[in-house]
């Protein structure tokens, strides 16, 4: 039996909330996110903006390169 097959899986966090700042809605333009997790650990991306086209919706793909996470985020307008 694997290693992995022994043991529990580990749950990750997942982000509760997200921060975007000096978002551009332009294909390929980049901004800030800080995003926090349900462990409370909070990170900050650099994101990049881009336009789903079968969705119809812009969506934020938040990267590090530090911590090695990264986080997709779709833009709702208020």
């Amino acid at each position: 039996m694997s290693w992995f097959k022994r043991r529990p899986p580990t749950p990750e966090p997942r982000p509760i909330d997200v921060e975007i700042e000096n978002i551009e809605l332009v294909n390929n333009s980049y901004c800030d996110m800080k995003v926090t997790y349900d462990d409370g650990e909070i990170f900050e991306f650099n994101g990049r903006v881009s336009h789903n086209d079968i969705k119809d919706v812009w969506v934020v793909h938040g990267f590090s390169s530090d911590s090695g996470r990264q986080c997709f985020v779709d833009v709702i307008d208020d």
